[in-house]
């Protein structure tokens, strides 16, 4: 047998009996003020800190303890056990036999029990002198299990590329959305999010295989689910999380994982144990970043250098006036001249300084209020949660709150042979959307719209443009306020019952039932206003309201069988599946009276358009799975799966998708077996195939529709009875339209992945990793060529008609070891991917980047083509060299003239960059010591590159809107003093065409990111007791605390690019109990 080698595990070991567990909790509060939950939370957590000192009393005497420390898996003492007392710096470590001695402060302090490889277990002294512990190896900890939502394998007989989350770097997380906290935790996986407080983020494992739908499938408690279900989870109710990553372990679920796999599994109740917990934490947050932009006066400069440099008068420039006088020739400002109204006096639009991005943020405020109750006998178990989550987001009237609940219970019968069980969870969530007005969203707008308009005028009505020198782009404020009634809301049940039936010792039956349903409401009231010369004269209503249901059955048998040194295991099962949805929307006009309760359907006098829909789908598998073990040296797996879909026609309904998998344990092998530091060495190699159906629903179909003359998007008598022009104009029903044509040959898009992987441990498990490198072909992808130009009307179809590879490259490694008391882990993540487009139907290509000469076939799909920027025109003679470019100018942009003919054109661009990242890594550590944790997670990408073109018309040119504001980016532009400089000449108009897609606009987006910091104390349990408390924990945590990225980066956020809502940085601070 060798050395006994011992699994490292440190910290988020699970406890003994002996120990008080920290259960995980879940939410509740529904106390209406939120004001007053702030105040008592923060009372409540002053009031215990400051009651902690009083520890110690009179009566405190030391106490010399000794004892030994034996494995309970053969009862052999543990050298190097570290034993310390609660609370203190006193400690000692077991010698050769397992024994230690120490002198603990008072008979009644409690002594915490560590060693790699083992459970961490707590021990209260009760007043004796010998104090011996039995530790239990975890060789079966968080790694050592994975779930595949079908059946449960121990992480040795898994020969695909598996990663299994440590659940305790999540569960604490202020976010609506579990899957955002994800990010740089999984070699490739990468995470595209942003700082909505509904929590929007989206996850991509390995790359984009296809050139449609890219999400992974997430299977929660056994049931396959979309990523909305994902959106509802309670962070404290996850027991356990993995990601399957390659075809062989993905291939189970056939059709809907070639996109990879999360398979999540949610907390269950104990036997023999009765637990309540509750915590609670406040998050205050704040925009960690935002543009520059200009102030009045400085905008005024900026226009009046612009009109300099194009020869023209600046005193024929609208808004401002100027003193001015030239100097030798050359034009010199003396002071901006700020009008004190805009436009006529009698409009009240007094001239201001506005800072908008001041006006529509705010301080951010998260608080999160977590219930659960554990209990559980032999014959059976519960667990019970309750989740409150609020968010009052940085953008004003930008809130959120979701209530939820879960209930998980099994029951045995028969002696343990018959289980019956199910787990639901049920919550409801509402919020304010980020609205959309003219201009973009008030992000947008607060980059955009002018500092000289007031918030208000003087009236109390709202500021806007008001003629010559302003664009018509929406008062941010006036549109966040008018639209704070807009409302997204939402009702979801999830869950599933089950039966598990142990049919003989060796063979089980197991069937569940599960549901996934959601309703969601949303409401949009648009509202009469006056704003400069914008406005809207006819208020209006549109509801629109959605039903999606989804119901899945799925049995299966489970067989196991040893001969000899020989294991098998085999599982055959049957799922079905079935997908409905339908919606409906109501559009009204002409409200008599703006007041929340009078919009309601049928209240308008104007007009009124109903709408709705409805489609569905279902899924018919068969599938197994047989795997072969032999000494735990050599394994294999074979799996297949055959999935019936309506999406496809007759013909090709079916597809098939096997697999097959093969791994060798060489650190069992007899010539590695006096290798003391290897703990673990084994090759592991996979191929297999799995399928992709997303799709419409109708695809396969000819898709006619009847309009009625008077559609929402024209204005009521606007057409004819017959719908000459198609576009659904006319007052009576002009019979049908076809919008799509079918295609029954459709069949399914397949990817076939190939993986070899290698998992080592040394150091008695101390330290260990995966390396895993694969290769990944799709074909047959399902795309929707636009024919409409070619066949007219209805031309739209779908077709098989696309392939595409990926190879890529993952890596994890982790570290964990105790010294001198001290326990602390490294872990680290690092994944790249290359992805290439290898057919496209003519049709096609011309969808993508390219021209003429170059098209995307053979690049990435992340590829960016445009022109090059070859500097800046310092003089005339550089003008004047240079290829005939229209508008070139000194102090203009000079493109390159890449194919030499001596003119731009669109010829001369060239593939100038990619947003796939070159690498993506992770970095999570964690250290206790005593009743102190901390830890720390760094997150970052390198070689992105993103588009920052949408930011910088605005931050760096003055003749693409010459109505907006700018960045104080141009005040650093071009000038003869000042050449040094990337940012072209100031203009009042854009003659040299700088808006075009260039390298100007194309910069380094490598970032690395703080993602968390968080410092946790324990409360010693000779306190906690004063409350019947098992467990008392305070913490403290920092997010996004600080971004390093590339110096050329001239964005808000590297992660965030553009003008979406930003991510934030943010503080918490919060309790948990145990009781």
């Amino acid at each position: 047998m060798g050395k006994r080698r011992y699994v490292a595990h440190v910290l988020g070991a699970l406890p003994t009996e002996s120990s008080h567990r920290l259960p995980d909790s879940v939410p509740v509060s529904l106390t209406p003020c939120t004001a007053m939950r702030h105040t008592v939370l923060l009372l409540f957590t002053l009031a215990l800190v400051a009651w902690l000192p009083r520890s110690a009393t009179a009566q405190d005497t030391a106490h010399d303890v000794t004892g030994q420390v034996i494995s309970a898996d053969d009862n052999a003492p543990l050298p190097g056990v570290n034993v310390q007392v609660q609370g203190t710096t006193v400690g000692a470590s077991t010698d050769v036999e397992g024994r230690y001695q120490l002198t603990a402060p008072s008979p009644q302090d409690t002594l915490i029990f560590s060693f790699v490889g083992f459970e961490r277990q707590i021990v209260p002294i009760d007043g004796r002198t010998t104090v011996d512990v039995t530790m239990t190896s975890s060789a079966v900890d968080i790694e050592g299990v994975v779930v595949t939502g079908y059946r449960e394998l121990r992480r040795e007989q898994v020969t695909g590329s598996v990663t299994v989350i440590d659940t305790d770097d999540i569960e604490r997380s202020s976010s609506a959305n579990v899957v955002g906290d994800l990010q740089g935790r999984i070699p490739g996986l990468s995470i595209s999010q942003t700082g909505s407080p509904f929590g929007d983020a989206e996850a991509l494992i390995r790359g984009e295989g296809t050139l449609g739908n890219n999400a992974p499938l997430f299977v929660i408690d056994g049931i396959p689910s979309k990523t909305g279900a994902v959106r509802q989870l309670n962070p404290k109710d996850i027991e356990s999380m993995q990601v399957l990553r390659d075809a062989a372990t993905a291939s189970l679920y056939g059709s809907r994982a070639s996109n990879g796999v999360v398979v999540i599994t949610t907390r269950q109740g104990e036997e023999g144990q009765f637990q309540v917990n509750y915590s609670a934490d406040i998050t205050a947050s704040q925009m960690a970043n935002r543009h520059d932009v200009l102030s009045t006066e400085q905008r005024g400069r900026v226009v009046w250098q612009a009109a300099v440099n194009d020869g023209r008068n600046p005193d024929n420039l609208p808004i401002y006036n100027y003193d001015w006088s030239e100097n030798g020739g050359t034009p010199v400002l003396n002071e901006v001249i700020v009008p004190e109204y805009l436009g006529d006096p009698d409009e009240g639009i007094r001239a201001a300084n506005t800072d908008w991005y001041d006006e529509i943020s705010r301080m951010g405020l998260v608080q999160q209020h977590n219930l659960s109750v554990t209990a559980g006998s032999e014959r059976g178990s519960s667990y019970l949660s309750l989740r409150y989550h609020e968010n009052d987001a940085i953008v004003k009237n930008q809130n959120f709150r979701r209530i939820g609940a879960r209930i998980n219970t099994d029951y045995t019968f028969f002696d343990g042979r018959l289980t019956l069980g199910e787990n639901l969870a049920v919550s409801h969530e509402q919020g304010t959307p980020l609205p959309e007005g003219l201009g973009g969203t008030p992000l947008n707008l607060s980059l955009l719209v002018q500092p000289i308009i007031p918030v208000r005028t003087e009236d109390g009505g709202w500021g806007g443009p008001i003629g010559a020198g302003f664009d018509d782009r929406d008062n941010p404020v006036r549109l966040l306020s008018q639209n704070r009634w807009d409302q997204q809301s939402a009702v979801h049940g999830f869950g599933n019952a089950f039966a598990r039936l142990d049919v003989t010792d060796d063979l089980q039956w197991n069937a569940r039932f599960g549901i996934d349903w959601r309703r969601e409401l949303n409401r949009d009231i648009q509202r009469t206003y006056q704003s400069g010369f914008l406005s809207r004269d006819l208020n209006s209503l549109n509801r629109i309201n959605s039903d999606n249901l989804d119901l899945t059955l799925s049995t299966t048998l489970e067989y196991d069988l040893d001969v000899q040194d020989h294991e098998f295991t085999m599982l055959g099962g049957f799922e079905a599946s079935q997908s409905e949805f339908q919606s409906s929307s109501t559009f009204q006009e002409d409200f008599a009276v703006e007041s929340l309760e009078f919009f309601v359907e049928g209240a308008g006098a104007g007009r009124q358009i109903v709408d709705g829909g409805q489609t569905g789908f279902s899924l018919l598998s068969y599938f197994g799975q047989a795997n072969w073990a032999y000494e735990n040296r050599y394994q294999a797996s074979v799996t297949a799966r055959l999935d019936g879909s309506s999406r496809f026609g007759a013909e090709n309904r079916y597809g098939f998708f096997p697999a097959l998998s093969a791994g060798w344990r060489l650190s069992d092998e007899p010539f590695l077996s006096d290798v003391d530091a290897l703990s673990n060495l084994m090759l592991r190699g996979s191929l297999g195939i799995v399928g992709n159906q997303e799709i419409g629903n109708e695809a396969q179909f000819t898709l006619f529709e009847s309009l009625l003359g008077t559609d929402i998007s024209f204005a009521p008598d606007n057409g004819t009875a017959y719908d000459i022009g198609g576009q659904g104009s006319g007052n009576i029903p002009a019979g049908f339209r076809r919008v799509q044509t079918g295609n029954p040959a459709l069949s399914w898009e397949e990817t076939t992945e190939a993986n070899l992987g290698i998992d080592w441990a040394v150091l008695d498990r101390r330290l260990r990793g995966s390396v895993d490198t694969y290769w990944r072909e799709t074909t047959d992808i399902l795309i929707q060529p636009p024919f409409l130009a070619a066949e007219g009307e209805g031309g739209n179809r779908w077709f098989n008609a696309a392939a595409k590879t990926v190879r890529g490259f993952d890596a994890r490694v982790r570290y964990q070891d105790d010294v001198r008391g001290v326990e602390y882990d490294l872990t680290g993540t690092f994944g790249l991917y290359r992805d290439e487009i290898t057919e496209l139907p003519e049709d096609v290509v011309d969808a993508f980047p390219g021209n003429v000469e170059q098209d995307i076939l053979g690049r990435s799909s992340g590829s960016l083509f445009g022109y090059v920027v070859d500097g800046i025109f310092q003089n005339e003679d550089e003008v004047s060299a240079h290829a005939e470019q229209p508008g070139k100018d000194v102090g203009r942009l000079r493109f390159a003239d890449l194919d030499g003919d001596g003119r731009i054109t669109p010829l001369d661009q060239d593939w100038i960059g990619n947003t796939t990242p070159d690498f993506v890594y992770g970095l999570n550590a964690n250290a206790a010591y005593g009743n102190f944790s901390v830890r720390l997670f760094l997150q970052g990408e390198h070689g992105r590159d993103v588009v920052n073109q949408e930011q910088k018309l605005y931050t760096d040119f003055s003749g693409i809107w010459n109505g907006a504001n700018y960045g104080t980016r141009t005040l650093d532009a071009w000038t003869p003093e000042n050449r040094d400089t990337d940012i072209p000449a100031l203009s009042l108009s854009d003659d040299n065409n700088e808006q075009r897609f260039s390298t100007y606009f194309v910069e380094n987006g490598s970032y690395l990111k703080l993602r968390e910091v968080q410092v946790r104390y324990t409360v010693p349990e000779r306190l906690t007791t004063r409350v019947q408390a098992q467990n008392v924990d305070l913490y403290v945590r920092g997010e996004n605390l600080f971004t390093l990225d590339a110096p050329s980066f001239t964005g808000v956020d590297p992660e965030v690019p553009g003008q979406l809502f930003p991510l934030a940085r943010s503080f918490t601070v919060g309790i948990d109990l145990t009781f």
